[in-house]
């Protein structure tokens, strides 16, 4: 198998990936469960807001709904990061097969 058709393998199993991280982002069961993470960062959000730190356990509280907020927010962007990574690894590999291709092009 030649570089530029394991290049063109890798593309394809790209733009695959991409459909079906897009599939999975316009998926109604997607849209459901975003929606209720992001009520639940809202919540962690709102359990810190205005909230004194009078003792080591209530800061311990706080840094752990922070941290689980956070967990939440990047679990919701996980899809759409994965995304811009296959799409990023994509114009990779094109870029790649147009220099084999202008390599095999008479001068």
């Amino acid at each position: 198998m030649s570089e530029q058709d394991l290049l063109r393998e890798q593309m394809e199993e790209r733009m695959a990936r991409i459909k079906m991280l897009e599939d999975l982002q316009a998926h109604p069961g997607w849209k459901l469960l975003h929606g209720e993470m992001k009520s639940q960062v809202m919540i962690r959000r709102q359990m810190d807001f205005g909230s004194r730190i009078k003792t080591i356990d209530l800061a311990f509280e706080s840094a752990s709904n922070r941290a689980e907020a956070l967990g939440i927010e990047t679990t919701m962007a996980l899809p759409g990061t994965l995304v811009d990574e296959a799409q990023i690894e994509l114009e990779t590999i094109r870029s790649r097969i147009q220099e084999i291709e202008d390599e095999r092009k008479p001068s």
